[in-house]
């Protein structure tokens, strides 16, 4: 599929969603900022509606509860302002309230449950990783506790236990500005 194909499926579907179109101002630089690797991580970042599960950078699975869009701007000056702007799908807000990974990669497609806990078996036990402090504190001695068990971590779709989530909260809610409306001081 062209190009210029990936442009009008992603603006019919904008256009479907009610977010309104794809770019506005000058089609020329705007097609410049939407080339073939955007557009294709746009459509696979759209792919994804609010209740689907996909799997975020932090090695979990979540549910996605929305999605947190953009208007990128952009001005170039060629003796006159060319202004204007395209839409992006930045990041998504996931059923615990947190964004996703802002990465231009983004969340991915749902690992399953073996995939994840397999990976976090051999990352919580690298011994390089502890002994550079890595992979101290509770949440994953929780972990390495629940491993040694053989009990799981998440459920069959992947997203992390509440209980274990909890644990991995304590170390943000030490800190006033993590919690939610406060500003850094």
């Amino acid at each position: 599929m062209g190009n210029r194909a990936k442009r009008v499926k992603l603006a019919k579907r904008i256009k479907e969603l009610g977010y309104g179109k794809l770019y506005r101002g000058s089609k020329r630089v705007a097609w410049r900022h939407l080339y073939s690797g955007k557009l294709d991580e746009l459509s696979r970042k759209m792919a994804f509606a609010p209740g689907d599960v996909a799997n975020d950078c932090d090695g979990f699975n979540w549910r996605i509860v929305s999605w947190r869009w953009e208007r990128y701007f952009f001005a170039i000056w060629h003796g006159k302002p060319i202004r204007g702007w395209y839409f992006d799908v930045d990041q998504f807000v996931k059923e615990n309230g947190w964004f996703s990974c802002g990465c231009p990669s983004g969340p991915d497609l749902p690992q399953t449950r073996q995939d994840i806990e397999a990976y976090l078996k051999a990352y919580v036990n690298d011994p390089k990783l502890a002994e550079q402090g890595w992979i101290n504190g509770k949440f994953y001695d929780a972990l390495r506790q629940r491993f040694a068990a053989g009990e799981h971590i998440c459920d069959e779709q992947g997203v992390l236990f509440p209980e274990l989530h909890k644990i991995r909260l304590e170390k943000y809610e030490q800190h006033e500005h993590y919690r939610l409306g406060t500003p850094k001081r």
